[in-house]
């Protein structure tokens, strides 16, 4: 996105206007604070956050609010038509660059400012296109609190073509944005269904009809088959605690993972905090489980670590595959939110975990199924990976497409 359009050459018969030039431009008013202002079946009010919900094509047909016959007579507001161009005029949302062609009537708040096209001077989608290509962040008066002035906004320039040429441009632009709206959904899709395949994977071989398990398989407690440890948090007042070489992991590094490993984590402890502290280092192979919530991001250790109290660590025995135990409690993260307690946050205890109980196959089963689910795990990756950037690369076109016919190549 470029805020210096004016670089470019123009192809013969353009020039450069000022937006105030080719539509009038006016700001929203307050919002209504009282509920009785509210009506689930009152007029249109956008909101900056409408503009995230905006449909296909950058359209905003409907509102999360909706105004009653008392707020439109009781209070000042200001009115869009159909066809307006919106876009975010103060605060943060100002870098979202979000932008939005109104089509219903609609009230707006007094963070949004509109701009409706001059008929005979250009399309709406024109003004649409042409402020898509424009960071109103280098317009802005505020960096602590960024804001966009009517009179700033009036002066910026857009390349503007003969109205037959804007049509022509338009209606191609039109027609490629919709293809590419159309196959993002279609990736979208995709990619949600090739992250449900980890889950289908797991209720195969962890659902069983009546609880009844196959020859061989029993149920087992986790306390059984592995121990649990919980962690604690040396005092962050003391600077000789942090820094060292002793690898910290928390929640926050579980809710970052890409794959089941722990490989790093984004703290690490001195030598000092394990001895006066107590904490105990975990071996490789330890499975963590973020208890407190979030509840149940899980990991399994590829690195020696300690970790804090919003994790309970289970290092296998000799009865349990540690990637199996890692896949029995992924499949069983939904019971183990049920089952945490707690008035200011949700936590799941050691008791409780160590009482719970799983499926457990003999350990030559096991391998077979670590095997099985590894080699599916691996396949999910690869077609998620290549799903995710077929995703990113369709994202991409609108701006390459908007490039090109402001480049005057279309």
């Amino acid at each position: 996105m470029s805020s210096k359009l004016e670089d470019r050459k123009l192809p013969q018969g353009w020039r450069w206007a000022q937006l105030g030039e080719v539509a009038d431009i006016f700001s929203g008013s307050s919002a209504p604070q009282v509920s009785e202002f509210f009506s689930t079946s009152g007029f249109p009010f956008v909101r900056v956050s409408d503009l995230s919900e905006r449909g296909a094509g950058g359209i905003i047909y409907k509102t999360r609010d909706r105004l009653s016959d008392i707020a439109i007579s009781d209070c000042s507001l200001k009115k869009a038509p159909k066809g307006a161009i919106v876009l975010p005029k103060s605060g943060a949302a100002i870098a979202t660059n979000r932008r939005a062609l109104l089509g219903i009537d609609a009230y707006i708040v007094s963070h949004l400012l509109a701009l409706v096209a001059i008929p005979a001077l250009s399309l709406k989608e024109w003004i649409y296109f042409a402020l898509r290509q424009i960071d109103m962040m280098d317009y802005s008066d505020n960096t602590g609190y960024p804001s966009l002035k009517k009179s700033v906004v009036e002066k910026i320039e857009i390349p503007l073509p003969p109205l037959s040429e804007q049509k022509r441009i338009v209606a191609d632009l039109s027609k490629k944005m919709a293809a590419v709206e159309k196959a993002r959904v279609a990736t979208l899709e995709r990619v949600e269904a090739i992250r449900a395949l980890p889950a289908a994977f797991l209720r195969e071989i962890f659902s069983f009809d009546g609880g009844r398990l196959p020859q061989g398989w029993r149920w087992a407690q986790l306390g059984d088959v592995c121990k649990i440890v919980g962690g604690t948090t040396p005092s962050t007042l003391v600077p000789d605690y942090w820094g060292g070489d002793i690898n910290w992991v928390t929640p926050s590094d579980l809710g970052k993972l890409e794959s089941s490993e722990i490989q790093t984590s984004s703290r690490k402890i001195t030598r000092k905090a394990l001895e006066e502290t107590k904490l105990q280092i975990l071996p490789v192979g330890t499975v963590v489980l973020s208890s407190r919530a979030p509840i149940g991001h899980l990991g399994i250790a590829r690195i020696p670590f300690c970790t804090n109290q919003g994790c309970k660590s289970f290092i296998p025995s000799s009865k349990i595959e540690t990637d199996y135990l890692y896949h029995s409690l992924k499949f069983y993260v939904p019971d183990f939110e049920r089952l945490g307690s707690g008035a200011t946050f949700k936590e799941i205890s050691k008791t409780k975990l160590n009482k719970f109980e799983i499926p457990l196959p003999p350990l030559s089963e096991q391998k077979r199924i670590v095997a099985d689910l590894n080699r599916k795990m691996t396949v999910v990756e690869k077609a998620r990976d290549a799903a995710e950037a077929e995703s990113e690369a369709t994202h991409a076109l609108p701006a390459a497409f908007l490039r090109e016919a402001f480049s005057g190549a279309l």
